[in-house]
C-alpha cells in the first residue's frame, strides 16, 4: 500500500460517489466503524450524519477521526483504499460533520 499520497496523485478518486468508513471513539477507547456518505470539497470531507447520531456525540467528546474509502475493484493484495486522519467538527446549525 502506498503511503503519504498527495491529493494531486488521487485524481478524481475523492470526487466519485463511494461509501466511506468513518472511525470514531467510544469513551472506553474502542473504535466505532461506520459506513457513511461523504463529499470531498475545498480540501476536506463533509460526512452525512443524522441528528442525535452516536458519531456526533463521539466527535463532540473526542474529535480524533479517520475516514477510509475503498476502491470498487480490489487489486493484488490488501490495501486498495485511501485513508485520512484528522479532527472532526460538528456545527450546531446542521447535522453533518464538516471538513476535517
Amino acid at each position: 500500500m502506498r503511503k503519504n499520497l498527495k491529493l494531486e496523485e488521487l485524481g478524481d478518486f475523492l470526487d466519485q460517489a463511494k461509501c466511506a468508513t468513518l472511525a470514531t471513539h467510544f469513551r472506553d477507547g474502542t473504535t466505532l466503524l461506520s459506513p457513511v456518505w461523504h463529499e470531498w470539497r475545498d480540501g476536506g470531507f463533509t460526512v452525512a450524519v443524522g441528528a442525535g447520531d452516536i458519531k456526533v456525540r463521539h466527535i463532540e467528546r473526542d474529535a480524533r477521526v479517520s475516514i477510509s474509502i475503498a476502491e470498487d475493484t480490489p487489486g493484488p493484495g490488501p490495501g486498495n483504499h485511501r485513508q485520512r486522519r484528522g479532527q472532526g467538527h460538528h456545527p450546531t446549525y446542521c447535522h453533518a460533520l464538516p471538513r476535517f
